[in-house]
């Protein structure tokens, strides 16, 4: 792992000399904590003076010094990311200051350098998490790949393990592979140390990943912390110690002794606590207590915490007694837990009733809880003795002052999170009162109403933002509710109502995962004979279509519309048969039946438009839209233009954002298929603006923006047809939509054609050709063959295949038959991430080359480009 910082640089000089930062300081005359100040990184751009003083103390030759000296200067202007698309790292910003460690650090920095997995591990509390972001910090310009935290802590279910570092690294999902895959080859090209905290609740997940990444990825170094090692080989596990204490046999002066590392750091917390703290008022106390906690952080930190209402006297007493009582109870855990547990117990032990009532009850909650989460779900008013909903703030913020509960601002509101330790022992006490089937119903009804608010009406990106705050709580409660038939009503629900929240965030893969399970459940159980349940299955099955489709799985979204389409009219809801009719006629057109797709869309439409109610009657853009699609395979542009006037004529009439961006992006198609560039170009700046507004992350928006390049090429604008044309592909790639970055890599194909670079849009073709195959769709040389063969997946109109076999076709006549193939041979073995990598990276140089327009031919309808998933029909 090569360096450039100073930091880390003067750690590999101090390290290669052999010397701790106490030799290096006695050699260079200067203090320990300078030494540690400087290898943290806290200190960015030190004295010329100090850095002499290192030189000497190091010993460095001429050329090292100088090296040491150069990277010491402040940096002036934007430092370069040493790899395109993401940033150096996800650590969070310390809050409060790490004290002692150095020579873990070092010995961990090491280590880390020369194993491939390094697994620390010890009890709960005893700061390996701590220890690894320190670590980590050091190395984030030593790694190429940068550096990467995965926090599983709010996981419950290990198959999301995958999920949470593809995540953490911005991988998006890949329909047809798995994702295990794809994080692989992303690790593969980053090169990174990823960072995976708090394993040992789903330790076999994380092994299964880590070896998997160990066998694939040679340059990729993990740092995990778990209370038990993963038990994989590569693994080389290394235990945390305790702080440093003082030697019981030797006589330091009270100054060494709160230099000690384990003293410091009661010191510096309880000073936080009580301002005003003398701590050589209290040395022997202080002493005593970190003595007595064996020096984990943790305990010492909740003790620290107490000298707001407790001196150390008093506090060495109590602890004094609860580790006699905890020692004399029988157990077989480790003596470290053991301490972990009576410190927590002594925490747990002095709060009021109430207090340890609302402790208890928020460990029901996954990733933390808002204060009205907090009163919804924990109170009770009307049982005696336990908390009424107007104490609960306050019994929050006595928690908060006690250390046991966290608060951080998200979106300008406070939540309150457990450290994951504590929340265990919460948990412990919850079952061990009786309670927690009673807490996690509410819980469980809590979530539904988050559901609830996602068709509410309430504006989108309010009910965005909520879920995208609640989802770990969301997947508890989902987990949950589907471990018992009794609840398999409420985890159906749940589920349906949650799939536009997925579809809209991009978590296809996810989201069809929690509606499999949840409709297996509801057919198992037997639960779906009242109307509410009947209801619930219907929007489930039509969610598990949507998300189908978008992962272009048509068949299994044919099969679920057509079965929410039976419970509709089984139902007798006109509004939702209405609905599931346009999602099967906008299907089929997917699937090639246009005559099914038309037959379907004329009932849809029929139906909506017998409805009085606004709300209602302005759907029926949907079903319009596939209208327009069939008129414009069937070249008859004056009635798309008329159905998709009267598509925008509904949206706006029902004030619908988002259907106004969707039908002004589709007339800004027609727009530019007539050669009128212009107007083109200001529909589409219309609905990209809607788009924006909406901060729409799912598929409509990034659509937009490649329409809105290919008008872009055709006005001869090249630099704004690249830039448009990376920033979707950036979008689709977040969503894992193959045909949407295909389409992007055939543009960016035609644009470097355009400009003479002719093998490059070769590679780039081949690239799109394999993403197209990976999707089960056509394209490539034999694309026109098979559109004409009338494949069934014909996600491209005929004249869209004719034009591409065109523009093949003449990159093989200046290449010639052996370069073209070559070329072509080799964008299509490039893997995904690689490809789009080269992509966006190559996008630059290509943006000053200017480009004529093309030319339609007289007479003729003009072609579209477009294949199916550009022309999507759908409320999007």
């Amino acid at each position: 792992m090569a360096t450039s910082s100073f930091a880390a640089l003067l750690r590999q000089h101090r390290l290669a000399s052999g010397l701790t930062q106490e030799e290096l300081a006695e050699r260079a005359g200067l203090s320990g904590r300078a030494i540690s100040d400087l290898e943290r990184g806290l200190k960015q751009a030190p004295r010329p003076s100090t850095v002499r003083l290192l030189v000497r103390g190091l010993g460095l030759p001429e050329v090292e010094a100088a090296a040491l000296l150069h990277t010491a200067q402040p940096r002036r202007g934007p430092v370069p990311a040493t790899e395109p698309g993401y940033d150096r790292h996800t650590l969070p910003l310390p809050l409060s200051s790490f004290v002692g460690r150095a020579r873990e650090v070092d010995e961990v920095c090491e280590l880390l350098q020369r194993v491939p997995l390094l697994t620390l591990t010890g009890t709960g509390g005893i700061g390996k998490t701590r220890l690894a972001l320190e670590v980590a910090r050091g190395l984030v310009d030593a790694v190429p790949g940068g550096v990467w935290l995965v926090d599983l802590t709010p996981l419950a279910n290990p198959d999301l393990v995958p999920q949470a570092v593809a995540t953490a690294l911005g991988i998006p999902e890949q329909p047809s592979r798995p994702l295990l895959e794809v994080v692989t080859d992303a690790l593969r090209q980053r090169r990174p140390l990823l960072v995976l905290d708090n394993c040992e609740h789903v330790v076999g997940a994380c092994a299964r990943l880590a070896e998997h990444v160990l066998q694939n990825c040679p340059e990729v170094h993990i740092l995990a912390t778990s209370r038990e090692t993963l038990g994989i080989p590569g693994e080389t596990a290394w235990r945390v110690p305790g702080l440093a204490l003082p030697n019981s046999s030797d006589q330091p002066s009270p100054q060494d002794l709160l230099e000690t590392e384990a003293v410091r750091l009661f010191v510096e917390r309880a000073a936080a606590a009580a301002p005003g703290f003398c701590p050589t008022d209290h040395t022997a106390a202080v002493v005593d207590i970190c003595r007595q906690l064996d020096g984990m952080p943790l305990a010492i930190e909740l003790a620290a915490a107490r000298s707001k209402v407790l001196t150390p006297d008093q506090i060495a007493v109590r602890l004094s007694d609860r580790f006699r009582l905890l020692a004399s109870a029988v157990r077989t855990a480790a003596r470290r837990q053991q301490t972990l547990r009576a410190t927590v117990d002594w925490s747990y032990d002095i709060l009021s009733d109430a207090e340890r009532t609302l402790f208890n009850r928020l460990s029901v909650f996954a990733g933390g809880c808002s204060l009205e989460a907090a009163e919804a779900v924990c109170a009770d008013p009307e049982q005696a003795a336990q908390i009424a909903g107007e104490d609960v703030l306050d019994l929050l913020a006595r928690l908060v002052d006690r250390s046991l509960l966290e608060t951080e601002s998200t979106d300008g509101s406070i939540r309150f999170r457990f450290l994951e330790t504590l929340r265990q022992y919460a948990a412990e006490r919850l079952r061990a009162s009786g309670h927690l089937a009673m807490l996690r119903t509410r819980h469980l009804d809590w979530c539904l109403t988050i559901g609830d608010a996602v068709w509410s009406g309430i504006e989108e990106a309010l009910w965005l933002a909520r879920v995208d705050r609640e989802q770990d709580n969301v997947r508890a409660a989902l987990a949950g509710a589907l471990e018992h038939p009794s609840t398999a009503e409420a985890a159906l629900r749940l589920a349906g109502d949650m799939y536009l929240f997925w579809w809209r965030r991009g978590y296809v893969g996810e989201g069809r995962a929690w509606l499999a399970r949840a409709l297996e459940l509801d057919s198992r159980s037997g639960t779906s004979a009242s109307v509410a349940a009947k209801q619930a299955r219907q929007r489930a099955l039509r969610g598990a279509g949507i998300l189908a489709r978008n992962q272009n799985d048509f068949a299994a979204a044919d099969a679920m519309f057509s079965a929410s389409l039976g419970l509709s009219r089984e139902l007798d809801d006109p509004a939702s048969i209405a609905q599931d009719l346009f999602w099967l006629g906008s299907n089929a057109l997917y699937l090639g039946d246009e005559s099914r797709a038309r037959a379907l869309s004329e009932e849809s439409v029929g139906l909506y438009r017998q409805f009085t109610d606004p709300e209602r009657a302005h759907w029926i853009y949907g079903p319009l839209g596939t209208l327009a699609n069939l008129a414009f395979r069937r070249g008859d542009y004056r009635q798309e233009k008329a159905l998709l006037d009267e598509r925008l004529r509904h949206a706006r009439d029902a004030g619908d954002s988002r259907g106004i961006a969707a039908a002004v992006v589709a007339l800004g198609m027609v727009a530019s298929e007539r050669g009128e560039h212009d107007r083109a170009k200001e529909l589409f700046d219309a609905s990209r603006e809607v788009y924006s507004k909406l901060g729409d992350r799912s598929s409509g928006a990034a659509w937009a923006i490649r329409h809105a390049a290919r008008a872009a090429r055709a006005r001869g604008d090249r630099a704004e047809a690249v830039e448009l044309l990376g920033e979707s592909l950036r979008m689709f790639q977040k969503l894992g939509a193959l045909g949407g970055m295909a389409e992007c890599l055939e543009g960016l194909a035609a644009l470097a054609a355009d400009a003479g670079e002719a093998e490059h849009a070769a590679e780039l073709f081949g690239s799109a050709a394999a993403l197209r195959d990976t999707e089960g769709r056509i394209l490539g040389p034999r694309a026109a063959r098979a559109a004409r063969a009338g494949d069934r997946f014909r996600s491209q109109s005929a004249a869209n295949v004719r034009k591409q076999e065109r523009e093949l076709a003449a990159l093989r006549a200046v290449l010639g038959p052996h370069r073209f193939e070559a070329a072509w041979q080799c964008g299509r073995e490039r893997p995904v991430s690689d490809a789009v990598a080269a992509a966006l990276t190559t996008t630059a140089s290509q943006s000053g080359k200017p480009i004529a327009a093309p030319k339609l031919r007289e007479g003729a309808p003009p072609v579209s480009a477009d294949d199916e998933p550009s022309r999507r029909a759908d409320h999007e």
